[in-house]
């Protein structure tokens, strides 16, 4: 548990820099737990200046680097999958190899350089020790997870292999400000169908994907929307404060529109256009 909670709280860190452009400066020594000063430098989390490798540490090209394509004004290596290209720092890449394994799951495993100690490992569509989020796809979305190798603290290299295996919140940082990352949460892929909703005067549809969180009740006179206790939108089918959509074989259909307090409840109410929709198609509605 103490695990996870200090992965999560590093993550928060890396997404709340590659969010916001942070800029804090302080030391730069190895720590147990990734701080805002171990993962920001002088610009953003974007800034490889912060890997100052241990004493010691080898980067030399004699290390063997991979050959992934690098930025001179950057002075980053990107490594390509199905599903995200990663950005490391090339400080890191010197010391650290990497492997590619499967294809769902697509996993990366990355070592030491030095003496082949596995550091951490970033799993695409598959399970791990920690969730760290959902890459959104317009067609399909990605679960991300991750792992983290318990490191001999009696090992001549534990202060190096510490070091670049912190370097895992780094890169999620990077994945978080390059792509729509949703921390923390795996979003299965949109459901693309819709469910009807009987009323007293004509067959509703609405989105499937919302079908599990949205609550519907359906009146003698209209249908009412809303979220765990907060009211998305109402159908009338009578004159109301709400504005008029259309009407249905002469009765009207009114709408009634509340504030939302999230993305996720805005989606939800914005599904009234499937309904809209589906109503345009019927010869028996008449657009407002």
């Amino acid at each position: 548990m103490k695990k996870t909670i200090i992965f999560t709280l590093a993550l928060l860190c890396a997404f709340l820099l590659s969010a916001c452009g942070a800029n804090p400066a302080g030391d730069q020594t190895t720590a147990a737990v990734p701080t805002l000063e171990t993962l920001a430098g002088d610009g953003s989390v974007t800034d490889p200046a912060i890997l100052t490798e241990p004493d010691g540490m080898e980067t030399s090209e004699e290390a063997g680097a991979p050959t992934e394509s690098k930025s001179e004004e950057e002075n980053f290596v990107t490594i390509s999958t199905p599903y995200a290209d990663l950005r490391l720092p090339a400080s890191f890449d010197k010391a650290v190899s990497h492997e590619e394994t499967g294809n769902e799951p697509y996993v990366i495993t990355f070592k030491s350089r030095t003496d082949e100690t596995e550091l951490f490992s970033i799993i695409f569509n598959g399970t791990g020790e920690y969730l760290v989020g959902t890459l959104m796809g317009e067609e399909k979305n990605t679960v991300v997870h991750a792992n983290t190798n318990d490191l001999d603290q009696n090992d001549q290299n534990y202060e190096s292999n510490l070091f670049y295996q912190e370097q895992l919140y780094l890169i999620l940082g990077y994945l978080a400000e390059d792509y729509n990352l949703v921390p923390e949460e795996a979003i299965d892929d949109e459901d693309p169908t819709d469910f009807e909703i009987q009323t007293s005067l004509v067959t509703l549809y609405y989105p499937s994907r919302w079908k599990e969180k949205v609550e519907i009740e359906v009146l003698d006179n209209g249908v009412k929307f809303s979220a765990a206790g907060t009211p998305l939108f109402d159908l009338m089918f009578e004159e109301c404060d709400g504005y008029m959509l259309g009407s249905y074989e002469g009765t009207p259909i009114y709408m009634v529109e509340y504030p939302v307090e999230t993305e996720e409840q805005a989606a939800m109410q914005a599904g009234v256009n499937t309904i809209l929709q589906h109503l345009t198609e019927d010869p028996s509605f008449t657009i407002n």
